[in-house]
């Protein structure tokens, strides 16, 4: 039985060669951030954490951690990625601030340049819909009609 096991695994290492992937490849670490770096919108520091994060996670979490993105996955799901992904205090809701930093790197990595004024037009109308409380914040709940309005997913 261990020869068929390993007649499969080198049937299937000659065929992911055949992709440019080798099975029996081991993770040799991060040979250099800073290429990395430069190869991807990440900075030096990200891609650090990124790997010390990466290291730590089984491949089933990753899975789970990707599976909000999938077109067949709970819309209740997707609000709550959503809205932790904007609450970068984690507070429970998400301020002005937290709003402008999200809308200032998202135009920064399409590349547009927008005005300030026009950005602070951007987030004057998202608090006007979510902010049912008037109080500058928005809550999961409060937010909630309006990422299904948008629908970002």
């Amino acid at each position: 039985m261990s020869q068929c096991t390993d007649g499969l695994k080198h049937l299937f290492a000659s065929a992911l060669k055949c992709c440019d992937i080798d099975l029996y490849k081991q993770s040799r670490g991060l040979d250099d951030p800073e290429l990395l770096a430069r190869e991807t919108v990440f900075s030096v520091s990200e891609i650090e954490a990124l790997y010390e994060l990466f290291k730590k996670i089984s491949f089933e979490e990753f899975a789970h951690a990707l599976s909000v993105f999938h077109p067949n996955a709970p819309i209740d799901d997707k609000i709550e990625f959503s809205f932790q992904l904007y609450d970068l205090k984690q507070q429970g809701f998400i301020e002005r601030q937290e709003v402008k930093q999200m809308v200032v790197a998202t135009l920064a990595e399409s590349g547009m340049n927008l005005s300030d004024d026009v950005i602070e037009c951007i987030i004057d109308k998202t608090f006007e819909e979510a902010d049912t409380s008037m109080m500058g914040r928005s809550t999961r709940k409060s937010g909630e009609a309006l990422f299904y309005d948008i629908r970002p997913f």
